[in-house]
């Protein structure tokens, strides 16, 4: 997965934004809320049935799990409410595989 942010200007040390900032804010929300978990579509017909077997482990969410889907919910719900103001993520790709990526930008 990689990021893309954009500011209006530098910060003071020439910098969009400090990369341990992105790591506590991006990376830190797929490590906390995604790592290791089963993200499946709440509509799925098999979604309760797979939250009763591991309620922990399996995620539901309110979109179909696709790599273009999840870069999308990244770009336009996740980034927005975990960076600073003064940051815009504005492209987000997510790898399917070494040769197969999936871009969602603004």
């Amino acid at each position: 997965m990689t990021f893309f942010c954009r500011a209006a200007q530098l910060d003071k040390l020439g910098m969009v934004i400090d990369f341990k900032v992105m790591k506590s804010t991006l990376c830190e929300f797929l490590e906390r809320e995604w790592d290791h978990k089963m993200l499946i579509w709440e509509k799925d017909p098999w979604a309760d049935a797979l939250r009763a077997v591991d309620p922990e482990g399996v995620l539901l969410v309110p979109f179909n799990p696709t790599a273009e889907q999840l870069a999308n919910h990244l770009l336009r719900v996740v980034g927005p409410k975990v960076l600073p103001p003064e940051i815009t993520l504005v492209r987000v790709q997510m790898d399917e595989t070494r040769k197969c990526s999936a871009i969602a930008e603004l």
